[in-house]
């Protein structure tokens, strides 16, 4: 028997109703019946009221005997793409398109849609978390703000609802995280920002919004005392979300791998890495931080506090040279040169100074070990290993 849930039955005309777009006859019935022998095995394999289960309460609570086994019967999910009308697998009960409608009331007592916003979507970090992150929830749930939504239109071609919302606007925030239970904030990478106040912005209107939970996107070494300026500006927002009274998770990535490509310099023309300090740095896909946030994003709050998302091992830059040299088949060397005397280099190559500092301060980060942790949650949240310093080396040049 093809079983519906009646709150299913809701949702679909909850939908109905608020989209214009529906037209003519809708089948409410599960895709995949089953018998009724299927369906009491499982019933029966659940704790009843009169025998609870103190590790489902919240299911519990709802009265809800379908979603406890949930993850159980997840294997038995039909495959594929289903547009929000059609209802899924009848174990199920209750569907992933309409959990929405089930798991989020508002004040006024109405369902609505569970409802993630990323801010930042236009660039590569937060635009590839909000690619993962549709192929786990429902477009419905997802939201994206931005600060020039004629830059969004991928996303609205996707049916994402694209916001305007600016961090140095703060006008524009509370229109932008309207309605949100979790909100991805991006770090601010405006170099002439005061990068604290633009976040401590953010996060003032997120809590203003009635957001449940906020993200950010921090940094391994995020730390007071770091000599890398980003780091600094990490561990300051992470004391304001820690103050601010919300539940919050901060995304600690490792660092950028896609960086090497100039900071390892021109290797492959010169033979040598030239660097103005040395040190363990666990080089991270960007891209596989991006999946990482998505997962977390679609468990509704499954982490808390700093969460540190690194590739499995964290290489010198003496280590890339012997891995460079395997890769192209003769000697890269190492040289570690004076910081006054690679400053001096860069700024000569055309580089202008406050950047050739910037890049500095890495540099002698990671030499003072604020790089050097690797943490086994990437690999255990995608489920398979993460790009390591290796593969990025041979897939992309060494000079921008």
């Amino acid at each position: 028997m093809p079983w519906i849930h009646l709150d299913d039955i809701a949702g679909l005309y909850i939908k109905a109703i608020d989209d214009a777009s529906w037209s003519g006859t809708y089948n409410g019935t599960a895709p995949e019946p089953v018998t009724q022998r299927e369906f009491s095995k499982e019933f029966s394999e659940k704790p009843t009221a009169a025998s609870p289960d103190p590790t489902e309460a919240p299911a519990r609570e709802r009265g809800d005997v379908a979603h406890q086994s949930r993850h159980r019967l997840a294997s038995r999910r039909p495959a594929g793409n289903h547009h929000s009308h059609v209802i899924h697998d009848s174990a199920w009960l209750l569907t992933t398109d309409f959990r929405c409608y089930r798991e989020s009331r508002s004040n006024d007592n109405t369902w609505r849609f569970v409802l993630i916003v990323v801010t930042g979507a236009t660039g590569a970090l937060n635009g590839a978390t909000v690619d993962h992150l549709l192929d786990r929830v429902p477009v419905e749930e997802v939201a994206v703000a931005v600060r020039d939504v004629n830059k969004a239109r991928r996303f609205a071609d996707r049916r994402v609802e694209v916001r305007y919302g600016d961090y140095a606007d703060a006008a524009s925030l509370p229109t932008a995280f309207h309605g949100a239970d979790q909100v991805l904030l991006v770090s601010s990478n405006d170099p002439g920002a005061d990068a604290v106040a633009l976040h401590r912005t953010a996060i003032d209107a997120a809590v203003t919004a009635g957001v449940g939970r906020i993200l950010y996107t921090s940094h391994q070494g995020a730390a007071p005392r770091s000599p890398f300026r980003p780091a600094v500006v990490h561990a300051a927002t992470e004391q304001l979300l820690a103050e601010s009274g919300v539940a919050w998770t901060s995304l600690r990535n490792g660092f950028y791998a896609h960086s090497l490509a100039w900071l390892a310099g021109p290797w492959r023309e010169t033979d040598v890495i030239t660097v103005p300090a040395d040190g363990p740095v666990s080089w991270t896909a960007r891209d596989d931080a991006a999946e990482a946030a998505a997962i977390i994003l679609a468990t509704h709050g499954g982490y808390d506090g700093p969460v540190t998302l690194t590739a499995d091992a964290a290489p010198t830059f003496a280590d890339l040279a012997r891995i460079a040299s395997d890769l192209i088949g003769r000697s890269i060397g190492l040289a570690v040169v004076d910081p006054d005397r690679w400053v001096a280099d860069q700024i000569a190559d055309g580089q202008p100074e406050p950047i050739a500092r910037f890049a500095l301060g890495m540099y002698q980060a990671a030499e003072q070990g604020f790089f050097a942790g690797t943490d086994p949650l990437l690999r255990d949240l995608l489920g398979r290993e993460p790009q390591s310093a290796r593969e990025v080396l041979a897939h992309r040049p060494a000079a921008r």
